[in-house]
């Protein structure tokens, strides 16, 4: 008995070397065979990965433009962004929401907030007192609640994407 089973085991190994490497390998292009559906899918989530990945470092990279100390930004910019990341897994899972709701309001929340930060720094000149001015408090707030949206959307979006594709194709 234990014979027989070690050829099966030994048949059932080589069966699935035989089926992993067929014609179609692994690459990016297999992605795109498995028809139009799969493909939008491919197309969608690289589109998110980007936008997600520009934004995130986009506003790491900006710490340095934003008014007060730099160290300091840069502090509460890594808080604000393990925040989010901590957070938003427990977010996606809240039944009134779910993953994609989720990704669609932190895209949103990160825009507004970039759009209002970027305007209130535009009107910082405009006061007589420029330490500890308004239109600082809003660039930093704003600027903060976005790292905050962006980093949590980055982990959305990484569980996101795992489990949109089939195991075979993951």
């Amino acid at each position: 008995k234990i014979r027989q089973m070690v050829k099966d085991l030994r048949r059932c190994e080589e069966a699935e070397k035989v089926s992993s490497n067929d014609e179609t390998g692994s690459s990016f292009v297999v992605l795109f065979s498995h028809g139009r559906t799969m493909s939008m899918m491919v197309v969608t989530h690289c589109v998110l990965w980007i936008s997600v990945s520009v934004c995130y470092y986009g506003i790491a990279l900006m710490t340095g433009g934003l008014p007060g100390d730099l160290f300091v930004n840069g502090a509460l910019n890594g808080v604000m962004a393990l925040i989010g990341q901590l957070v938003f897994p427990f977010i996606i899972d809240w039944h009134l929401l779910g993953r994609r709701w989720t990704m669609v309001g932190a895209f949103l929340l990160t825009g507004v907030t970039l759009i209002i930060s970027n305007i209130s720094s535009a009107f910082k000149g405009c006061e007589n007192d420029e330490s500890g001015s308004a239109a600082d408090m809003v660039t930093l707030t704003t600027a903060y609640i976005g790292k905050l949206a962006v980093g949590g959307l980055y982990t959305v979006v990484y569980q996101y994407t795992g489990e949109s594709f089939p195991t075979p194709v993951r």
